[in-house]
């Protein structure tokens, strides 16, 4: 799964060139739409142009890289979890890879490191993963073939860990979004990006979405009740066109639907021209798609 190339140290010239033929785990969140620095048509962007430069180092991204060390060694004396850090293949998805902060030697044990602000150390501290970095952990649980891994998040004075387990639902869905992503990397073409939801904080909104919901489930429960009357009232008919007190029950036929797909593949007809313009609207479902 490892090889002793240059491209697998970490920072290298070699490393950026080679990150630029793959999916890393810290790609991860941007495909799955979760990341808040770079969304995924500006990541297709970097893996189609031959450059490996990589956008500035923040100060940030410099204390954490300079603090990922100190961080390391604080986990292992925590932990007595010998760990080191390494670049793994997915041993059978030819695109995918992963650089880990650590992993012992017997290649059971890994830690992602993140050299926090306070905000994700709280949520760290309170037990919880940001979910900005859910995605890459799970693809980096995949890589290596883990059941697990620890989050260790280290404020520069003490850490604390999260371990999180494989999610074989997530990763199914990870690897299908990610297999979409690199088909579009491949063949040049331009992803679509996800959509997302911001949640809202607003009790009013609350107030009304659980109105809305309530109104939607009564909506339901009468439909499914006229569904009923209707099939027990043209029983009732005895085959025959009926009325009473205002209701009205017709046989009728129509003519059956033309197989659209079968004519345009038949007749090899470019659908698009007669295509009108995309109409915009707005769409309320009970749940966060």
């Amino acid at each position: 799964m490892q090889t002793n190339l240059a491209h697998h140290i970490q920072g290298s010239p070699e490393w950026l060139a080679y990150r630029k033929t793959k999916i890393g785990a810290s790609d991860a969140p941007i495909i799955m739409g979760d990341s808040p620095w770079k969304n995924i048509v500006e990541l297709w962007k970097e893996k189609c142009t031959i450059d490996a430069t990589t956008r500035a180092t923040s100060k940030l991204m410099q204390r954490g890289i300079d603090l990922e060390p100190v961080a390391r060694s604080f986990y292992i004396d925590l932990t007595h979890n010998f760990v080191a850090p390494a670049v793994l293949d997915h041993p059978s998805i030819e695109f995918m890879m992963a650089s880990l902060d650590g992993i012992t030697y017997d290649r059971k044990t890994a830690v992602e490191i993140k050299c926090a602000g306070a905000k994700d150390h709280a949520t760290a501290v309170n037990g919880i993963v940001p979910k900005k970095y859910y995605a890459q952990l799970q693809h980096q649980i995949e890589v290596a073939g883990l059941d697990d891994i620890d989050y260790f998040s280290f404020d520069g004075n003490a850490g604390v860990i999260v371990n999180v387990k494989r999610d074989q639902a997530y990763i199914d869905k990870l690897l299908a979004e990610e297999a979409k992503f690199w088909h579009c990397v491949t063949n040049l073409i331009v992803p679509t990006t996800m959509q997302k939801h911001h949640e809202v904080e607003n009790e009013e909104w609350h107030a009304i979405a659980r109105e809305y919901k309530a109104a939607s489930h009564q909506l339901k429960q009468l439909e499914e009740k006229q569904a009923e009357l209707r099939n027990r009232l043209i029983i009732l008919s005895n085959n025959r066109n009926s009325s009473g007190s205002g209701i009205c029950v017709t046989h009728c036929t129509r003519r059956g639907s033309i197989n659209i797909e079968r004519l345009i593949a038949e007749e090899k007809i470019d659908v698009e021209i007669y295509r009108s313009a995309d109409v915009s609207f707005w769409k309320i479902t009970d749940h966060i798609e």
